[in-house]
């Protein structure tokens, strides 16, 4: 799907009519990139996730860490299990930790070309629900909107979770120490 096209799904759950750009809704287009920003943070949805391998900058943090490392523009969100491994903190576009190197699977920042149906779907459902009161005045359809998204957001997740490699888990088993 391209951003018309999600925005025309936006406007078709509102009832109103479709576009033939973005443009022709101008609510929703300048609504449109910080949505697609704030939908991605929420969760790590399979098609926005990204592996990085970042090379520390020259310049030695002031206190506390030994390194820094300058986030790209299009990482939105830094896996957490990178900080529970090698310790660290986000501060803004930067990333201060005292690993030698950092590579890490991250959540990009996507085209909207390369969401999946379902995402590209709750971004719609998201659209929608921002502008509902301003183009429709209807509250109540602003929160039937809301149910049938959180329910969406749901099956998203699952059939991202399908779509991903599995994590080994290794389990500590107690009965050798017999």
């Amino acid at each position: 799907m391209n951003k018309t096209d999600i925005i025309n799904h936006a406007l078709t759950l509102l009832g109103q009519a479709t576009v033939l750009s973005a443009e022709g809704a101008p609510a929703m287009d300048a609504l449109f990139d910080n949505s697609k920003k704030r939908l991605l943070r929420s969760y790590p949805f399979a098609c926005a996730r990204k592996d990085y391998v970042l090379n520390p900058l020259s310049e030695v943090p002031e206190f506390g860490y030994m390194h820094k490392y300058q986030l790209p523009a299009d990482c939105l969100r830094v896996d957490p299990r990178f900080f529970d491994k090698n310790g660290g903190v986000r501060k803004g576009d930067a990333v201060y930790t005292d690993a030698a190197e950092m590579k890490f699977t991250g959540i990009a920042d996507i085209d909207e070309a390369a969401l999946t149906e379902d995402v590209a779907a709750l971004l719609a459902y998201d659209l929608a629900i921002e502008t509902c009161f301003l183009l429709t005045s209807d509250k109540n359809l602003e929160e039937q909107l809301k149910r049938r998204r959180a329910d969406l957001f749901e099956s998203a997740k699952r059939d991202s979770a399908q779509e991903s490699t599995p994590e080994e888990i290794v389990y500590a088993c107690s009965w050798g120490i017999r």
